[in-house]
This record gives structure tokens, C-alpha cells and sequence, in this order.
């Protein structure tokens, strides 16, 4: 059992990447973690590395949140909590195809772990985080949220749902003493892109951020109470300029970047 008198941090995606570094970063403070994810081996071969960085103690939960049973399993062991300091939505994969030659129970995969996880765990969060007075959901979504395109159409949609959700959900929560936040980094080093077969090397250096940096971030702007993070000035911009060009203007550009993004392709 996790002590009540430790910060409890649960992370979705724990593996690699974004949820990799917070759980870094947030065994750093001190924190107990519980940590999801999909790949068992690399997932729990972390937890020597996060002891020795300052984990009081961390639980692992293997499944895929694109299965009804793991997200229900997870959110009945929140409430048995004593407390719950940080909720990280991170989970997430994209498959780069156009929505007709896609799989349907890949898009539909998305759709849950994105959407119906995050709405799921936040939920059963709430609970633990009210009775205490406070707590911080993070929310990992992506620039792409801002960023309708091709060949990705379900993972831009559920990355706007994320979004608007964790917007509404600050609205809600203004006078709780909860904390959220809509994490909306561009492009990150991790194996999230090679794994879809995206050349890192090809694409230019000044694009790029590592995860570290993108969840340091993420916590200074949680702390400002900051319901919006995009880190580095180059995405905001974009997100500002893909937000309010008008559609017809973003919608003629964005066959000039599909072809520069196909280069980056193996």
C-alpha cells in the first residue's frame, strides 16, 4: 500500500518519452508512482533507475488502455488510494494512414486510449483529489490538436478532444484547488516517431525537443497555474497561426507540408 504521507503520482505511457521523464522528474521529488504501460520488460527494467532517483516506493501496471478491462482495473485501484498527487494522461499512439485505408480497431484503439482513458482516469481522480483539497492532472495532448492533417485524421481529432476536455475541465475545477493542464509539445525525441517509421536524422535539428525539457516545462507552467503549455516560442506561433489563419489559407498549405513530412519518412 502506498503511505498517505507521500506524494502519489500515476503516469500513463510510462515506458518511454514524455511519460519516461516525468516519472524521472517526479521520482526526483520524492514521489510514489504507478506507472502504465504496454511493453512489461523496458517498463520495469525503469524502476531501478527511479528508486536510486528517489521513488519511495512504485507500482506497475502492464496492459493496454485501448482494453476496456485495463482502464477499468486502473480506475477502481484510484479511489483505493490514500491520496493522489499528480494524474499524467500520456498514453498514445498514431498509425499514418488515411482514414479509409486504416485498420478500424487501430483508429478505434486510438479514439479509447486518447479519449475514453483520459475521460475514465480523470474521472476516478477527481474523487481522490477532492477529498483531499488538491492535486494536478496532466494531460499530454499534442500540437497537432491545432493542427488538422492528413493521413493522421483521428489522432489530430483526439488530440483536440484532449484539449478542449482539459479546458472545460479547468472551468470546472476553477475554485477546487485541482490543477490542470492541456501539455501540447510539437515534436519530441523518443521512439514514438520511429516507431511509425519517421527518420529522426532527416528532419531539421531546430524542430526537435527533448523530453526532459518538454516536462520541466510542463511543471513550471503547472505551477503558474497555466492551462495551456506548448513549449518552445516556434510552436506557440504555430499553434497561434494554425488557430487563426483563416481555413481557407491553412487548408492550401497543407498538401507543401504533407510532401516535406513524407521526406522525413524512411
Amino acid at each position: 500500500m502506498h503511505s498517505g504521507d507521500k506524494p502519489i503520482a500515476l503516469i500513463t505511457g510510462a515506458t518511454s518519452g514524455i511519460g519516461a521523464a516525468f516519472a524521472r522528474r517526479l521520482a526526483s521529488a520524492g514521489c510514489s508512482l504507478i506507472l502504465t504501460g504496454r511493453r512489461e520488460e523496458k517498463l520495469r527494467s525503469s524502476t531501478s533507475e527511479l528508486r536510486a532517483g528517489g521513488a519511495s516506493q512504485i507500482d506497475v501496471l502492464i496492459g493496454d488502455l485501448a482494453d476496456e478491462a485495463h482502464r477499468s482495473a486502473i480506475a477502481k485501484k484510484i479511489p483505493t488510494l490514500p491520496r493522489l498527487d499528480f494524474l499524467v494522461n500520456n498514453a498514445g499512439f498514431n498509425i499514418h494512414a488515411n482514414v479509409e485505408e486504416a485498420d478500424p480497431q487501430q483508429l478505434r484503439s486510438i479514439i479509447d486510449v486518447h479519449c475514453t482513458a483520459t475521460v475514465e482516469l480523470t474521472h476516478a481522480a477527481l474523487g481522490v483529489m477532492k477529498r483531499n483539497g488538491r492535486g494536478a492532472i496532466v494531460n499530454v495532448s499534442s500540437l497537432a490538436s491545432f493542427t488538422p492533417g492528413s493521413g493522421s485524421a483521428t489522432y489530430c481529432a483526439t488530440k483536440a478532444f484532449v484539449t478542449t476536455f482539459t479546458e472545460a475541465l479547468y472551468l470546472e475545477l476553477s475554485d477546487s484547488g485541482i490543477r490542470v493542464q492541456a501539455l501540447c509539445p510539437g515534436w519530441v525525441r523518443s521512439d514514438f516517431h520511429t516507431r511509425r517509421g519517421i527518420m529522426l536524422s532527416n528532419m531539421p535539428a531546430f524542430l526537435w525537443m527533448e523530453a526532459d525539457y518538454v516536462v520541466n516545462e510542463s511543471l513550471h507552467a503547472l505551477e503558474r497555474k497555466k492551462i495551456l503549455c506548448i513549449p518552445k516560442f516556434r510552436f506557440k506561433l504555430i499553434a497561434f497561426l494554425c488557430r487563426h489563419l483563416p481555413r481557407v489559407v491553412y487548408f492550401s498549405l497543407m498538401p507543401t507540408f504533407r510532401r516535406l513530412r513524407q521526406g522525413w519518412k524512411k
